[in-house]
């Protein structure tokens, strides 16, 4: 696995799978071999901390790069908005209601 520098800023949200054009497709023996790596840094993580600057970005690299493949291999259904308003509406007037 490459380490990388970890940067001063913070991401937001996972990097484009399109500026790493190395990274593995969802199922592929790549991918299986990339995830153990990053399974290892999981456990690391959960067990003892990471404990240089450059796993910690590995860490996050890989978290990243591997939510942006799930998402474009199995992408989420389309959000109703309006549906989602109506719902989230409801469920204020309902909590308001109780409160009383």
């Amino acid at each position: 696995m490459a380490i990388q520098e970890a940067s001063s800023q913070v991401p937001i949200g996972p990097p484009a799978l399109a500026s790493v054009p190395e990274f593995p497709a969802v199922g592929t023996d790549a991918w299986g071999l990339m995830n153990r790596g990053r399974a290892e840094l999981i456990r690391k993580k959960n067990r003892q901390g990471l404990t240089v600057e450059e796993e910690a970005a590995e860490y996050e690299r890989l978290q990243g790069l591997s939510q942006s493949a799930l998402e474009k291999a199995f992408p989420g259904a389309p959000v109703d908005e309006a549906r989602l308003d109506r719902m989230e509406a409801r469920l204020r007037t309902a909590s308001e209601g109780r409160q009383e």
